[in-house]
């Protein structure tokens, strides 16, 4: 059996006593190594070339991909962090820079990595290097700012990848101080970011609704006060120029059906969410005074 076929079905990782026993020599590991076919990632551990540079270095630690980091794998929404997270066993040993399988991991070494210890409620796929998506979830709950998790939850629910029995399951066995996020879990948010804004004006005391459809329009993000319209880019969107004129006749549709309009973008959501609120304020502040009734001899 050759190297290729043995990773056909896309399992990234084999150990070498999987490869000897699909009558793979040790010489022919060597050569396909050094002809670069084959990835060594670590003792006893290898994969093609091409493989996802976050998973190698989960195995090259000597742990799996794990919270946030294999979120990400899985299609899961998470917040930008440029650290991977990496599960490890209690009795893991000979851990390693995630850079260089020949540098042990040390405070210096570690390039950021963040390792997580708690038990795994799920048996991980062989070869995947990485945990479980329950599991991740888990970790990212645990781990995470709570608008952050609720984001992840709201995407695995949104994306099909989880259904919310799964999720009720998943949060029973977390710490009583986790559980509470169910009632903020809402699987109709259609990005991270939409998220946590909808988190954020409720707790501004805003009334908000989700996914509202608008004739000629369409579905949009977020309607507040039933009056403002909140659509929240995504940091995948693409300011191409298809993409933005599409927003522009939307915009211009909402506008003459009696709305108003606002567009943040991702940077703005997750940065600049205090003059996100106020904007939105400001916006229904003008409505009030707008729409209130006229005292005679007023001038509009």
């Amino acid at each position: 059996m050759s190297i290729e076929h043995l990773f056909a079905d896309r399992t990234p990782f084999r150990t070498t006593a999987e490869l000897v026993d699909a009558g793979i020599s040790p010489f022919e590991l060597t050569a396909a190594t050094r002809a670069g076919t084959l990835v060594r990632v670590r003792r006893g551990h290898y994969t093609p070339p091409g493989t996802s540079p976050a998973l190698v270095s989960a195995v090259r630690v000597g742990g799996l991909l794990c919270c946030v980091s294999a979120l990400r794998s899985y299609g899961i929404w998470v917040a930008e962090e440029p650290f991977i997270h990496v599960w490890m066993r209690r009795n893991a040993s000979r851990m390693r820079s995630p850079r260089d399988r020949w540098r042990p991991l040390t405070v210096d070494t570690r390039d950021g990595v963040e390792l997580h210890w708690w038990p795994l409620n799920s048996q991980p796929q062989p070869g995947s290097g990485r945990v479980a998506l329950v599991d991740a979830l888990a970790q990212a709950v645990r781990c995470q700012p709570r608008s952050f998790a609720i984001a992840a939850l709201d995407s695995a629910l949104n994306t099909g990848l989880m259904d919310l029995p799964s999720v009720e399951r998943l949060l029973s066995r977390l710490p009583d101080r986790l559980r509470g996020i169910l009632v903020d879990i809402d699987g109709r948010s259609m990005s991270g970011i939409e998220t946590i804004l909808r988190l954020a004006l409720r707790r501004a005391g805003f009334d908000c609704d989700l996914q509202v459809h608008v004739s000629g329009v369409g579905r949009v993000d977020i309607v507040v006060e039933g009056c403002i319209v909140v659509e929240a880019d995504g940091r995948d969107y693409h300011d191409t120029g298809t993409a933005r004129e599409r927003d522009y006749e939307r915009d211009l549709t909402l506008t003459i059906a009696g709305y108003t309009v606002l567009r943040f973008s991702y940077r703005q959501v997750m940065f600049q969410l205090p003059s996100v609120l106020e904007a939105i304020r400001v916006a229904l502040a003008n409505r009030a005074r707008r729409d209130r009734p006229v005292a005679l001899g007023e001038a509009r």
